[in-house]
C-alpha cells in the first residue's frame, strides 16, 4: 500500500504517501490529427485529454473525406472546448490542452517544427519500415506526433515529411482506425517514457 488515509474533515482529506513512482520525463506531448467527422474528432479529443495530451493541431489532409472538404474547422470550437472541459472534469486533469488548426499538413509542420517547443517528432504510417517497437526513450521535453486520415498520407504530404526529416514508424502490423491510432500511440510513450502506474 502506498498510501493511506490520515485525517478526514468536510472539508479536508489528508494523505500520507509512503512511496511516490512517477518516472515519466516527457512533460508535454502533442498530437496532430487530420480533420474528422465531427463525432469522431470529439471522441478522439476526449480520450486524449483523459490521457494526457497536452497540445493538439488539427489540419486538412490531401486525402480528406469528401463530406469535410467545404466544412469550416474552427467551427467546431466550441464543441471541442466543451469535450475537453468535460474530459478534464471526468479524468482529474487540472490542465486543458491547447488546440490549433491549419490549412494543410505543411502548416502543421512547420508549427511543430518552429512554432513549439518540440524537440522530438515523429510520424505514425502504415507503410513505414520501422516499428513503433523502435522508439527510443525520449529526453524531451516535448515530444510531437502525427497520424494521418484513413485513407492514409499522400505521396506530396509524404515528401513533405521526408524532406524535413522527420522519422516514420507503425505500429505494429496493425492498420487501426484513425481514431484509435493516436491512442495506442500516447499510451505506448507513456509507458516507454516510465509511467506505468
Amino acid at each position: 500500500m502506498l498510501n493511506r488515509i490520515a485525517r478526514t474533515c468536510k472539508k479536508i482529506i489528508s494523505i500520507k504517501k509512503k512511496e511516490v513512482h512517477f518516472y515519466i520525463d516527457v512533460e508535454k506531448c502533442s498530437y496532430s490529427s487530420p480533420f474528422k467527422k465531427k463525432d469522431n474528432l470529439i471522441f478522439l479529443i476526449q480520450k486524449l485529454t483523459e490521457i494526457g495530451i497536452n497540445s493538439l493541431v488539427i489540419f486538412k489532409p490531401d486525402h480528406i473525406d469528401q463530406s469535410l472538404v467545404k466544412k469550416d474547422m474552427g467551427k467546431l470550437n466550441e464543441k471541442i472546448e466543451e469535450a475537453i472541459i468535460h474530459a478534464c472534469e471526468q479524468s482529474g486533469c487540472n490542465f486543458m490542452p491547447t488546440v490549433k488548426y491549419f490549412k494543410g499538413l505543411d502548416d502543421a509542420l512547420e508549427h511543430a517544427t518552429t512554432g513549439t517547443e518540440s524537440e522530438d517528432i515523429f510520424v505514425l504510417d502504415t507503410i513505414a519500415d520501422k516499428l513503433s517497437g523502435d522508439l527510443l526513450k525520449s529526453n524531451a521535453k516535448m515530444i510531437s506526433f502525427i497520424t494521418g486520415p484513413e485513407s492514409g498520407f499522400s505521396n506530396n504530404e509524404r515528401a513533405l515529411m521526408a524532406q524535413k526529416k522527420i522519422s516514420n514508424y507503425r505500429l505494429g502490423h496493425y492498420i487501426l482506425r484513425a481514431e484509435t491510432a493516436p491512442l495506442v500511440t500516447l499510451s505506448k510513450l507513456h509507458t516507454l517514457n516510465g509511467e506505468n502506474a
